[in-house]
């Protein structure tokens, strides 16, 4: 005998929109069988005659088979509010019986008992709570819980609900402490119920290898439980292993009977395959997914799947399908009372105008998010919401503004113990403080957020903060250190399937390789990276590997074959409104102009990116562009000018210790200087630069000193 979870009961009586009554009919029976895929349903009612009828209660119940559509039995019970654990057990005893199920155990029956508050009112209390949990009011949940506790502090059930209510509303401390108190108690608690308690504290707790093994456990238990198997998933795409979830999910399909064809399970792919950043993947589950939840009436299933499906869809560069799933998920939400599940969804819906350019309608949806977040009390959500409000002001240049917002989310996730939600603020303030160069505060800030996250086990976030801390590091000249880092990221990645970010680390390896002097290796490593996009359908990361081929080709002097793939990239960067990357690629552009003596091209290249630059708080991009600027005033016969331009450059980048730029600048310098009134001088310089460059792993800039060294 199986029973189903309680919260699952309840999200079917949501979706099918079932009224509280003692009977269904048939089609309905049919209905539930579908979403439930349960054989029989016990429905019934009370009365309670309170303190005038002596505490007398009247317990109704009726057993109704979900196949045939009828009723197989109906019990009636009669007992007193002071043994109301008897008057269960006398019900539930008659129910087995009707099931042809034996009575319970002596060691069944203590389990049971342990699993029931002690008294009435903790009951009472307990019952409320978890009411409003399932009915999406964590605000209220929260409160009754935290009475129903104090009512009977040893009863863990109800230490378990009150965790997950502290996790609706985003307090993951909070709601650790009380999962921990839940399994301390729970000793008396049956096998099964001791390792669904514990496997949840490990989870509010984020030690997701126990969790998984918790889950684990108890699927290998109970093989044909399909709600153990979907925790198993669930708990497995939560900690950074996507392709196990995967495994998982092919499991849940060979299971008897019909909970295969459960569209939750089709849901665990679509998050799985999302988790993996595989857009693909995530869109072909995700029609499975719509297609059985829409047939049997699962609309809180379907409402996640269209939320999933509405991010993949604007990643793979449609925005009007992605608003039109984002937005059914928005109605389904909001019929059901399930505030959190709206703001989610506009939260994903403002990647369609991100994608698009469109940073302060992106910013209006995150506002809108962040104020139900609020009013539900959702910490985590406020805390998520003002990160991305923040991300939006440092897109725009607003980089002080953008730094107050991420400090501001940072001491909310600080304060209610969100060490995932950290680790996510600490990257996104490393990037700004990186792009700012100021490389010790971002490595400081990187370092952090890598610290949280191998203490929350989630393996790609891990990844992500080595690969930040590596770019950091190639910037400061440690060009060895650096492809450490890489190397960690890219066996992190390959490992738990991660392509897309596996990608993402391919191009500053690359970038690392040219600098080595190794051309072939990063021409590799950038066809690699362009490859894996254009297999996971992904738009717009395609630009910034085309720009690293087109600069492997200038380095070899081809400017005719650069320049195609750099106004590409620059269509590509314009339309997305990146505009610092625009700026990049400008510079780029101008050196395979002069290259092919196109100084015309080149000239009007460099003013449009100078009027472009003029809003940049971006140090790094405006440095790129000053370099590339000298070496046009030079074109044009400007030494001197060009001289002042490169020596600013070469202060600058001294003073913020970045070194690869220092070089690029100091190279700039001697070849101006080449052509100058003191060509001594600027062999001098080159000379230098070509032994510091050379003892550094800087080959390419060695190489190219020693060339123009010798003409």
């Amino acid at each position: 005998l199986r029973t189903v979870p309680g919260e699952t009961v309840a999200r079917t009586k949501i979706d099918l929109h079932l009224p509280d009554t003692d009977s269904l009919a048939s089609d309905t029976l049919a209905r539930v069988r579908q979403n439930l895929g349960s054989d029989f349903v016990v429905l019934g009612s009370y009365l309670d005659l309170g303190k005038d009828g002596g505490g007398q209660l009247r317990l109704d119940l009726r057993l109704q088979d979900t196949e045939r559509g009828d009723t197989v039995a109906s019990i009636s019970e009669v007992g007193n509010e002071t043994d109301l654990l008897q008057l269960v057990s006398r019900t539930g005893s008659r129910l087995r019986g009707q099931l042809g199920v034996g009575a319970a155990s002596a060691v069944e029956s203590a389990a049971v008992q342990a699993s029931v508050p002690s008294n009435p009112e903790a009951t009472r209390l307990y019952s409320q709570g978890l009411a409003k949990l399932r009915a999406f009011d964590a605000l209220a949940a929260r409160d009754i819980l935290t009475k129903a506790v104090a009512a009977d502090p040893s009863y863990p059930l109800a230490h378990s609900a009150l965790a997950k209510a502290w996790i609706a509303l985003g307090y993951e401390t909070k709601a650790r402490d009380e999962a921990k108190q839940a399994l301390n108690s729970a000793a008396e608690l049956s096998r099964e119920d001791h390792l669904l308690v514990e496997a949840r504290y490990y989870e509010a707790d984020k030690q997701w290898g126990k969790a998984m093994e918790a889950y684990a456990t108890l699927f290998s238990f109970f093989p044909d439980n399909l709600e153990y198997g979907l925790y198993l998933a669930s708990a497995q795409t939560a900690g950074g292993r996507g392709k196990d979830a995967l495994a998982s999910v092919q499991k849940l399909r060979s299971l008897p009977g019909e909970g295969k064809d459960d569209p939750r399970i089709d849901s665990a792919e679509q998050e799985a395959a999302y988790s993996l950043s595989d857009n693909q993947a995530t869109l072909a589950a995700a029609e499975k997914t719509i297609t059985k939840a829409s047939a049997s009436g699962a609309n809180l299933v379907l409402a996640r799947a269209r939320s999933f499906q509405c991010r993949s869809l604007a990643d793979v560069g449609r925005p009007e399908a992605s608003k039109l799933a984002c937005d059914e998920a928005a109605r389904i939400y909001q019929q059901a009372g399930d505030l959190s599940g709206v703001a989610r969804t506009l939260h994903s819906i403002a990647e369609v105008p991100l994608n698009q350019g469109d940073l302060d309608h992106a910013k209006k949806l995150y506002e809108q998010a962040l104020s139900i977040s609020r009013q539900i009390g959702d910490r985590r959500g406020v805390g998520r919401e003002m990160g991305n409000i923040g991300l939006i002001y440092a897109q725009q240049g607003y980089l002080a503004r953008a730094e107050q917002i991420y400090r501001e989310s940072i001491a909310i996730t600080r304060e209610i113990g969100d060490k995932a939600g950290l680790a996510v603020d600490l990257g996104n303030l490393g990037d700004l403080l990186h792009s700012q160069a100021r490389f010790a505060d971002a490595l400081a800030s990187y370092t952090s957020a890598l610290e949280l996250a191998r203490e929350v086990g989630h393996q790609l976030s891990v990844s992500i903060d080595l690969q930040e801390i590596g770019d950091v590091l190639a910037d400061q000249g440690d060009l060895d250190a650096a492809m450490k880092n890489y190397d960690k990221a890219l066996a992190i990645q390959r490992d738990i399937g991660s392509r897309s970010y596996y990608a993402g680390t391919l191009l500053p390896m690359g970038n690392v390789l040219r600098q080595k002097g190794d051309a072939a290796g990063a021409k590799k490593a950038y066809e690699e990276a362009l490859s894996i996009r254009q297999q996971l359908g992904e738009r717009g990361t395609s630009a910034d590997t085309q720009l690293a081929l087109a600069q492997l080709a200038c380095d070899l002097g081809h400017g005719a074959d650069a320049e195609p793939l750099i106004l590409a990239a620059m269509l590509e960067l314009h339309a997305a409104k990146e505009t610092d990357h625009e700026i990049l690629a400008a510079a780029l552009l101008s050196q395979s102009l002069l290259q092919q003596a196109k100084l015309p091209d080149a000239q009007k290249t460099i003013a449009d990116a100078l009027k472009l630059a003029a809003k940049s708080q971006d140090v790094t991009v405006r440095l790129a562009l000053t370099i590339s600027n000298a070496y046009l005033r030079t074109a044009l016969h400007d030494v001197a000018g060009a001289q002042r331009i490169a020596l600013d450059a070469l202060a600058e980048t001294t003073k913020l210790g970045y070194g690869p730029m220092e070089f690029e600048a100091s190279l700039a310098l001697g070849t101006i200087e080449m052509q100058g009134n003191n060509p001594a001088a600027g062999r001098d310089r080159l000379a230098r630069l070509e032994k510091a460059a050379r003892s550094k792993g800087f080959e390419l800039i060695a190489r190219k000193s020693a060339l123009q060294r010798n003409q």
